[in-house]
């Protein structure tokens, strides 16, 4: 049983954040949700399959040959899959990033300033005049 709960969270610890290097956070929580679906349809329709490769044959034999078959070709998809963008690359994006928002940043606190400071120049232009 430790084992299985050993294996079960290094999925989850490994999925999340592939599906995050691939797909980005935007569609995370939807892509993320897709794979827990259909992880719960074949946890609920794995034992009855496996019952019924039971009654048939006698033994889980097929059935355990069966699922390492699927997850060897599994493991092949996966090793098959694109190289990811270079951590270098990524982190030039998140620079861009920034200075986009900095940017941003400063033109709103620009715009602020200009409708603040006309006031406050008024003000004390008219506090000189008294």
């Amino acid at each position: 049983m430790a084992l299985y709960g050993f294996g079960h969270s290094g999925f989850f610890s490994v999925v999340s954040p592939t599906v995050a290097e691939y797909f980005g956070m935007q569609s995370h929580g939807a892509l993320f949700g897709i794979i827990l679906f259909f992880g719960t349809i074949g946890g609920a329709i794995g034992p009855i399959l496996g019952g019924m490769v039971f009654d048939y044959s006698g033994n889980y034999d097929s059935a355990f040959i069966t699922l390492a078959v699927l997850m060897a070709l599994g493991l092949i998809l996966v090793l098959t899959l694109p190289k990811t963008k270079p951590q270098l690359l990524r982190q030039t994006e998140k620079a861009q990033f920034i200075s986009r928002v900095r940017a941003a940043s400063k033109r709103s606190l620009m715009k602020s300033n200009l409708s603040s400071g006309s006031s406050m120049g008024r003000s004390s232009f008219t506090a000189q005049a008294i």
